[in-house]
């Protein structure tokens, strides 16, 4: 799936730097099927790694949140080169206060994320993903 991912989405063109774009229209088609992808990768940690920090330079706010849900479920020693300076990006300049605040706590590590007695203002299942209780520390 990755391999048809890159060799059929024109990557370099979705991955154009953060906006607050929606998914509505043709234009968009490619950018939606690359987050289906990346959805997709949530259960396979470090597969697709480019894909995921391709999503976290979408313009469409759907996308990053997708590539955050994917980084929040893989293990840390998983994530792709770049991708911890990826997110502390995305913590600084989002245009999407949720996927600041995402960002912000998964910089700090998956733990402080799914510790959080809380949900995310916002965000909790806001794509189909809560916020859940801590992995076991073999994970992180």
């Amino acid at each position: 799936m990755t391999e048809l991912a890159r060799t059929l989405l024109p990557i370099d063109q979705i991955a154009t730097g953060p906006a607050d774009e929606k998914s509505h229209g043709p234009h968009w088609q490619a950018h939606r099927a690359l987050a289906w992808t990346v959805q997709a990768l949530q259960a396979h940690p470090g597969v697709g790694g480019d894909l995921v920090l391709a999503s976290l330079l979408s313009p469409l706010t759907r996308d990053r949140s997708m590539a955050l849900a994917v980084l929040l479920e893989w293990p840390k020693r998983t994530w792709p080169p770049g991708a911890a300076a990826a997110v502390e990006q995305v913590a600084r300049t989002d245009p999407d206060e949720g996927n600041r605040h995402i960002a912000a706590r998964l910089a700090d590590g998956p733990p402080a994320l799914r510790s959080t007695a809380g949900s995310v203002p916002g965000r909790d299942d806001y794509w189909g993903w809560a916020i859940g209780p801590p992995k076991a520390s073999t994970d992180l």
